[in-house]
């Protein structure tokens, strides 16, 4: 990354977040210095999730590796969203939470006076330059320097869990619908270089949805059975983290 100035200008900086193809097309040949990803998403802003694959091809000799990992953004957690509820409020509501207000606002006071001296002594710091000094030096240090960020803003600001069963159920069909266009493009790309992929069509449906088995004239999905002898069972499924699912 030091020795890429397209990239990194400046050392002791933030990388550029945008970097035009031709740019990108001439930096480091070998794939584990510049790594080259493709994003695909979709927004859903009725249900507040973005459902995103993030993959890269890497061609050794015969084999080719693919990497695809998947990512689901969900809505914001419920403290961000309270004013979208005022309309819903009732007026004893609003005069429970003045009355509330006034009990705990002194506390916060307190709490406030504590924590100032917290975020005066980190204003301190950047204001003489101590963070500045300790990132350089780090940089210097480090022959390989991690540039990234360590948190995300809306990543941090977001439940992690679902608001309702048709956001997962919604979350999933776009999730689906992405793998099962990305597999058809793979399958489309290696039958037009002359590679045999009968026996992965065949299995299509079982790789993009691990939740369906077809075996035998049967067709299990979950609580769905349908087939001569098929027995349909209930089964309790807990609300899953939403942020990352991670490509099996």
């Amino acid at each position: 990354m030091k020795d890429f100035t397209a990239i990194l200008p400046d050392v002791y900086a933030v990388p550029r977040q945008v970097l035009q193809p031709e740019t990108a097309a001439g930096g480091p040949r070998d794939t584990e210095s510049l790594r080259k990803y493709r994003w695909a998403y979709i927004v859903d802003a009725q249900q507040d999730i973005v459902v995103s694959i993030i993959f890269r091809f890497v061609v050794n000799g015969p084999t080719m590796f693919v990497e695809f990992n998947k990512f689901i953004l969900p809505q914001l957690r419920d403290e961000f969203s309270q004013i979208e509820r005022l309309k819903q409020w009732k007026t004893w509501y609003f005069i429970v939470f003045a009355v509330a207000s006034l009990l705990m606002g002194p506390l916060r006071c307190l709490v406030a006076i504590f924590s100032t001296y917290r975020h005066i002594g980190r204003a301190l710091g950047i204001f003489f330059g101590a963070s500045h000094r300790k990132r350089r030096t780090e940089i210097d240090a480090a022959a390989l320097f991690d540039y990234g960020a360590t948190d995300s803003l809306r990543q941090s600001l977001s439940s992690d869990q679902y608001k309702s069963f048709f956001q997962k159920a919604d979350a999933d069909f776009y999730m689906k619908s992405l793998e099962r266009t990305f597999l058809s493009a793979v399958l489309e790309f290696l039958e037009e270089h002359n590679v045999d992929v009968g026996d992965m069509r065949d299995k299509q449906s079982v790789i993009v949805n691990s939740g369906i088995i077809v075996h035998g004239g049967d067709v299990k999905a979950d609580t769905l059975a349908v087939g001569e002898g098929a027995k349909t069972r209930k089964t309790e499924v807990a609300a899953t983290n939403p942020r990352k699912e991670e490509a099996k």
